[in-house]
Order: structure tokens, then sequence, then C-alpha cells
């Protein structure tokens, strides 16, 4: 990988992590004042980090560990886990 490359990754992780940081403290205008919001918040509703509950923006257990381990990681291990369960699916149905 090329240094751009990991400079982009860097960008996008640390705004993703940002994010979901702005979640976890409620503040709400920093968090519609973020870059790419819209794609940031998709991925994170998309992995289950965060939660609408009662008109209500929280992390879940799965968002609050991605801010202790790392966004990336934990986005990428749901990755494997889907692609790894479909591969299963695929093989029973056969």
């Amino acid at each position: 990988m090329n240094k751009k490359n990991v400079d982009v990754e860097c960008t996008e992780d640390d705004s993703t992590t940002r994010l979901l940081k702005l979640i976890d403290e409620g503040d709400a205008s920093a968090i519609l004042s973020e870059k790419n919001f819209a794609i940031r918040f998709n991925e994170l509703v998309k992995y289950e980090l965060v939660a609408i509950k009662k008109d209500k923006l929280s992390l879940t257990e799965r968002g609050r560990h991605a801010l202790r381990v790392g966004v990336r990681s934990v986005i990428n291990k749901i990755k494997n886990e889907i692609g790894f369960s479909m591969i299963l699916k695929q093989g029973a149905m056969h």
C-alpha cells in the first residue's frame, strides 16, 4: 500500500472515530458539521456501532468496543464475519 492510500485510510479512521466520540458525547452541532457525515454515519449504522432509539442517537456495545480497540479493526472483523457467513450459506445450499 502506498503512502497516499495509508493517509486516506488514516483520515477516514480518524473522522469515523471522531464521529463515534461525538455521538457518545451527544454533541449534535459538532456531529452535523462533521465532513462526510452521511457516509460515516451510514457505515456506523450498517455495522451496528450506533443505534437510534426513541429519536436519540447512542453507541451500541459494539460502538463502545470500537472506540477502545479501533473502529477500522472492528468494522473489518464484522466484514470478515459476514463474508464467512455468506460462504457457509452458499455451501449449505449446494
